[in-house]
């Protein structure tokens, strides 16, 4: 498998420097044995970060940047909103209040010609199937995340080019504010959010819709991919409830890697790395699963702390990746368990007529929702 170079391996683009620094709080609080992952619930709101106009979660990483910018600043709530959504529902926001940032991704590619790109993909860039001819004059630029493209047509005017994609996504980062931070909404904003979820009925309730296989006995809990089933001890053996439903929750993000499902190859190195690396997917996973179901999550295995600091140092997307793993583990039991994990993150329904295609007015009205999410 050919190498990886320092540039590919580390997340790009705009958002860049705002990753690192993320990183750095993140790795700053592991090292004092602090968890910033563990999410807190308040009287006033639900532990997932969420957009309070859209009424969707934010993911991944994003989960996490915004649960330490609520710790930092002391936030009470967990919701949300874009500069542009606060104007146009009427807000303010209030005086001396700085807006937190929060990162969006998209595939980046360079705009290169054909020929140099005939059999040379490889596991760090891949050529897309689209191909178009270089334009030529000043008015012939092709859009692209990139380099410049103007560029390439300008020095070969005609020279067939085909967007290389990079492996790993681009970033750039867009601002936010807590609802704390502003005021004069309507009233349905700041009105009481959901009462808290149960525990118990929730996690059970996804545990049978995604047909976990559950079985109890022993003194510790494991999931065995031979068996295709998670063991946990009785529910007494725990501290309390909660501490019994955050740890099924992490053993059933465990569940989600087996190779009938999402097929989570083991990480590369050694038998300790790929374990601790899935150990930290199911650490995030269950994070978001307890913020989620409303369970009181906790840290279960503090004894892959140095581990998780000594890689994220040397590899500063392996935090990323954990966090896009665990999000896509959530995405499966979502999908899996419909209406069993509250606030899902669902693409909008497009309504087609009966001869199966898209009237313009829905096909407008859906263009109009994606890029209203774009801005989000």
């Amino acid at each position: 498998m050919p190498a990886t170079t320092d540039a590919t391996t580390r997340p790009q683009g705009p958002g860049r420097a705002l990753y690192a620094e993320v990183l750095e709080g993140i790795l700053a609080e592991l090292q004092f044995g602090a968890v910033p992952w563990i999410p807190r619930w308040t009287d006033t709101g639900a532990a997932y970060p969420h957009n309070v106009v859209t009424k969707t979660r934010y993911s991944a990483f994003n989960v996490l940047l915004l649960w330490l910018c609520s710790k930092d600043a002391g936030f009470e709530s967990n919701g949300w909103l874009t500069p542009k959504q606060v104007q146009q529902h009427g807000g303010e926001v209030k005086r001396g209040a700085r807006p937190s940032f929060a990162l969006k991704w998209f595939k980046a590619y360079t705009l290169v010609p054909a020929q140099s790109v005939e059999g040379a993909a490889t596991s760090t860039t891949r050529p897309a199937s689209g191909r178009r001819k270089a334009a030529t004059g000043a008015g012939g630029s092709s859009a692209s995340r990139g380099a410049s493209a103007l560029e390439v047509a300008q020095q070969s005017p005609g020279v067939e080019l085909v967007p290389l994609y990079s492996a790993l996504p681009a970033m750039t980062s867009f601002q936010l504010y807590n609802l704390d931070q502003v005021s004069g909404l309507p009233r349905r904003f700041y009105a009481a959010p959901p009462e808290r979820p149960d525990d118990t009925t929730a996690t059970m309730r996804l545990v049978r819709k995604a047909r976990v296989a559950l079985v109890h006995g022993g003194t510790e809990a494991f999931y065995s991919p031979h068996r295709d089933e998670i063991t946990m001890p009785e529910i007494g053996a725990f501290r309390n409830e909660s501490s019994y439903y955050a740890t099924l929750l992490h053993e059933v993000v465990h569940w989600t890697g087996h190779p009938e499902r999402l097929q989570r190859r083991p990480a590369a190195g050694s038998a300790m790395a790929s374990y601790a690396a899935e150990e930290l997917v199911a650490e995030l996973g269950a994070a978001f699963l307890c913020a989620a179901l409303g369970v009181k999550g906790e840290m279960r295995h503090a004894a892959y702390l140095e581990h998780w600091l000594k890689a994220a140092r040397a590899d500063p997307s392996y935090l990323f990746q954990a966090a896009m793993r665990a999000e896509q583990a959530v995405g499966y039991l979502e999908k899996t368990a419909k209406g069993c994990i509250p606030g899902a993150r669902r693409p909008a329904a497009t309504k087609r007529n009966p001869a199966g295609r898209r009237s313009k007015g829905v096909k407008r009205e859906a263009q109009q929702r994606r890029r209203q999410h774009d801005r989000i």
